[in-house]
């Protein structure tokens, strides 16, 4: 499938469409440098205020969800595993490496040289990325449920594992990952961003976001929550600021300043089905919008 893109700026109230795509944009990685985002026909990049294309990069598959790591972008590409892509040029992205995997790769976070992979009911995996040519798989955990989204900090990984909610497992030995604790919640786990090292923020799909204490964590704690307008697909944060990525309701701008009383701010209207969201440096919030491509929310 070719990748067409659409040269007409589509305006939603709050909400400008920066790039309609054709294909499906299924996430966004922000940096200083530039966006990255996800489609089902491969990558995209953009200059760092999501406002220009710079380059786009077909890869097998769809590339579901990606993260940066300093000039490269770690793709999880579902039943076609993991590859590493140098945008060092973003104008040119290329791939480096990519590593098979016999689960489907459904998200991927990366702290220094290890990459913890979400793959579906096989759980989570661990991949020694300190050389990107050659990525290596090093370790595994089978865990229960459908492990969706994955989020990484100072050795703690926070998995979304659907209807099994949320479980921290600790990733220090990488070769060697140990389950420490889990939190059922609500609805079933979509995502997960760290807020802190004894806090994070997990989108539960219809029953809105959860922000979950790990102050003990093999004993994640529910501390506040806030209802969904629709299905909270994706977050993000940004200090006491959060975003939710909320289907069909668009984005809400969350206020967690205080844990267990996380107050709604705004909601701004996407067209199409918000499913990730990103902060941008200067804090606007980029959408992955499932039939609109990339979307700022001002």
């Amino acid at each position: 499938m070719s990748l067409l893109l659409a040269l007409t700026l589509a305006l939603a109230p709050d909400a400008g469409v920066l790039e309609p795509l054709v294909a499906r944009t299924y996430d966004i990685a922000v940096s200083e440098k530039l966006v990255v985002a996800a489609s089902e026909v491969g990558i995209v990049t953009y200059a760092p205020d999501g406002a220009k294309r710079l380059g786009v990069l077909a890869l097998p598959g769809s590339a579901l969800r990606v993260v940066l790591a300093g000039d490269v972008a770690w793709v999880a590409l579902g039943p076609d595993g993991l590859a590493a892509v140098s945008v060092a040029d973003p104008a040119s992205p290329r791939v480096l490496s990519r590593l098979a995997t016999t689960a489907s790769v459904l998200g991927v976070a990366v702290e220094g040289s290890t990459a913890v992979l979400a793959e579906g009911e096989a759980g989570l995996a661990t991949v020694d990325v300190s050389d990107p040519a050659a990525p290596r798989r090093i370790g595994q955990l089978r865990v229960s449920g459908h492990c969706r989204a994955v989020a990484v900090r100072d050795g703690t990984a926070l998995v979304a594992a659907s209807h099994a909610g949320a479980i921290a497992v600790d990733v220090r030995d990488a070769k060697a990952p140990r389950r420490l604790g889990f939190l059922q919640l609500p609805g079933p786990a979509q995502d997960a961003a760290f807020v802190s090292d004894s806090l994070a923020l997990v989108a539960a799909g219809p029953r809105g976001v959860v922000l979950v204490g790990l102050e003990k964590k093999e004993a994640p704690r529910a501390r506040g929550e806030m209802p969904s307008a629709d299905f909270a697909r994706g977050v993000a944060v940004r200090g006491t600021d959060a975003a939710v990525a909320d289907g069909g309701g668009g984005v809400a701008f969350v206020s967690i300043a205080d844990p267990d009383a996380p107050q709604l701010v705004r909601r701004a209207p996407t067209q199409g089905q918000a499913v990730r969201v990103a902060f941008r440096a200067d804090g606007k919030a980029l959408v992955a919008a499932d039939g609109s491509g990339l979307v700022l929310v001002e």
